[in-house]
C-alpha cells in the first residue's frame, strides 16, 4: 500500500511547506494511514538534525536499505509538482542524518569520537611497568608507571614503530626506591606503535611493553 503524497511527509515534518500546502497535508494525514505511519517513523528527525554540528559529519556514499529502495521507487511515479524550495530543504535534511527504523539511509554518518587511550604493560624480573598511551597531535602522550627499579637508576623510553623505526625520549633518573611515574610524549601515533622499551643507562632493556 502506498500514497503519492508520502514524498511530502518529510517537508511537512520540517515545516518546509507553504501555509496552504501545510494545511492540506495536515488534513490528508488525518485520513491516510500510509502517510501517518511515515510521519511516525520520521518523528525523530527534527531533534536529530538539531543535534548535528557541521564538524560531526563526513560525506559517504549512501547505502539504502531494501525498504528505502522500495519507498523511493514508489515515490518516483508522477505526482503533483513540489516547489523547488521544498525539494532543496527536504534533500538537505535527508542528506544530513540517518533515520534508524524509518528505512531511509543517508550518505552522511556521525564522525567517531576520540579513541580511548590504550593500556600497555610488561614485566621483567622485579621490574613491572604500566603505560597509558593516547593520541596527541601527530604523536602520542605517554603516562608510565614502574615498580622495582633501584634508586638512582638512569633510563629512558624508546618507542618502537611497527616498521622498526625507533624514537627515544630524554633520560631520567629515579630518585627513590620502588614506584616511578613518568609523563611525556613520543613521535608515534598509537596505531603506529609496536611496543615501548624502557632502556637503562648501560643500554640494556629493562622491560618491554607490547602494544
Amino acid at each position: 500500500m502506498s500514497c503519492p503524497r508520502e514524498v511530502d511527509v518529510g517537508a511537512y515534518l520540517l515545516d518546509a511547506l507553504e501555509p496552504d500546502d501545510r494545511m492540506g497535508m495536515a488534513a490528508h494525514l488525518r485520513g491516510c494511514p500510509v502517510c501517518s505511519r511515515t510521519l511516525d517513523e520520521l518523528s525523530g528527525l527534527p531533534p536529530l538534525l538539531a543535534a548535528v554540528r557541521p564538524g560531526d559529519v563526513r560525506a559517504e556514499d549512501p547505502v539504502p536499505s531494501e525498504v528505502s529502495f522500495q519507498r523511493l521507487r514508489r515515490s518516483a511515479v508522477p505526482v503533483r509538482p513540489v516547489r523547488l524550495r521544498h525539494r532543496r530543504l527536504l534533500a538537505g535534511a535527508v542528506a544530513a542524518v540517518v533515520v534508524v527504523g524509518g528505512g531511509i539511509g543517508a550518505g552522511v554518518v556521525l564522525s567517531p569520537g576520540p579513541a580511548e587511550p590504550a593500556t600497555m604493560q610488561g614485566s621483567a624480573g622485579d621490574v613491572h611497568a604500566w603505560a597509558t598511551v593516547a593520541a596527541e597531535g601527530d604523536g602520542s602522550s605517554v603516562s608510565l608507571t614502574m615498580e622495582g627499579l633501584p634508586r638512582g637508576t638512569t633510563c629512558w623510553l624508546v618507542a618502537v614503530a611497527r616498521d622498526g623505526e625507533r624514537h627515544r625520549t630524554r633520560s631520567w633518573t629515579t630518585d627513590r626506591e620502588g614506584e616511578l611515574s613518568w609523563n611525556g610524549t613520543i613521535a608515534l601515533a598509537p596505531e603506529q606503535l609496536a611496543r615501548l622499551e624502557v632502556v637503562g643507562g648501560d643500554g640494556r632493556t629493562l622491560v618491554t611493553l607490547p602494544a
